[in-house]
């Protein structure tokens, strides 16, 4: 693409090597191991670019094989990767995820010092115009310097007239302390167009149980702001200035939940990007976050639009 067409959408964030059992069992019974790729922002540029999206992924990875893996994938994909940059010095972040016996997935994060980490002001302002940037609470956390290249994108994103959005996608343990966390998240809200939290994340930071409740906060500081609560299988719940209301999710197995909330937000801005009203953008949420769900890995159930348009007409009606 020109770098001088708008994209899409435009991210940075962190892509890392994924390991993960070959038999769905916890690690320590595991006897093989799936060598995958997962990370918020690129599961949300796979899922936009396989609905024939434009994407540009600004990141860091190591000079090792799991950042040519992350490479080769986010190119396979179609997604520009030419702000991408290779470091000499800092090792591409991996993870380890592993299946409990009661039906949870975990993860275990080796990500300290990646080169993801070092992300810096230099990598925010080689980033291309687009419609949408998206930033989500991850990035920030992982270093300072690397939470100045968030607020550098943002910063320019406003110059360019471009939508924020917002997912806090909370990980508690990358956080010195939860006031730091709420005072960065907060700052980040105030400059977003929408934010996409989960339900448990809303409860965090704003001290409400109920979706209504937490959306309506959220609009007191900004109140131009649209709110999307993802609720898990039970669906999804929308509030802005104009409209508000729940969407019921879609009957599914599931499998593997890990990406099934990039996948939401990967939904919901493709059916904004198509200008789908908010009731069945945050529906093609719902139905893309069900799908990832349904299926191991973080983004390999991504859909097509062919393969999205079978799932839906598949479901019928949608339920809570």
């Amino acid at each position: 693409m020109n770098r001088q067409e708008l994209y899409d959408l435009v991210t940075l964030g962190e892509s890392m090597g994924v390991m993960s059992p070959v038999d769905a069992a916890p690690l320590d019974c595991a006897s093989a191991l799936h060598v995958g790729v997962g990370g918020a922002e690129s599961n949300v540029s796979i899922g936009l670019a396989r609905l024939g999206h434009s994407v540009q992924w600004v990141s860091r990875v190591g000079n090792d094989p799991f950042g040519r893996k992350i490479l080769r994938t986010m190119r396979a994909e179609g997604i520009d990767v030419s702000c991408v940059s290779i470091d000499p010095l800092h090792a591409t972040g991996i993870y380890f995820k592993e299946w409990l016996p009661d039906g949870v997935t975990r993860a275990h994060y080796y990500r300290k010092d990646s080169a993801a980490a070092h992300l810096s002001l230099e990598d925010a302002n080689r980033m291309a115009v687009g419609r949408y940037l998206l930033v989500t609470g991850i990035t920030v956390a992982l270093s300072a310097s690397s939470r100045a290249a968030v607020e550098r994108a943002v910063e320019r994103a406003h110059l360019q007239g471009m939508k924020i959005i917002l997912d806090p996608n909370i990980r508690k343990q990358l956080w010195p302390s939860w006031d730091e966390a709420l005072r960065i998240l907060g700052s980040l809200a105030q400059q977003a167009d929408i934010i996409v939290p989960g339900i448990a994340e809303g409860e965090a930071i704003s001290g409400h149980h109920e979706a209504p409740d937490i959306a309506q906060w959220f609009l007191e500081r900004k109140p131009g702001v649209t709110v999307v609560i993802k609720l898990g299988q039970k669906g999804a719940y929308y509030h802005n200035a104009v409209e508000s209301g729940y969407v019921k999710g879609f009957r599914i197995r599931e499998r593997d939940e890990v990406g099934a909330g990039d996948a939401f937000s990967a939904g919901l801005i493709s059916g904004l990007l198509d200008h789908l009203p908010w009731r069945e953008a945050v529906t093609r949420a719902c139905a893309l976050g069900a799908m990832v769900a349904a299926i191991p890995g973080d983004f390999e159930g991504l859909p097509t639009r062919e393969d999205l348009a079978r799932f839906i007409a598949s479901q019928n009606e949608p339920h809570q």
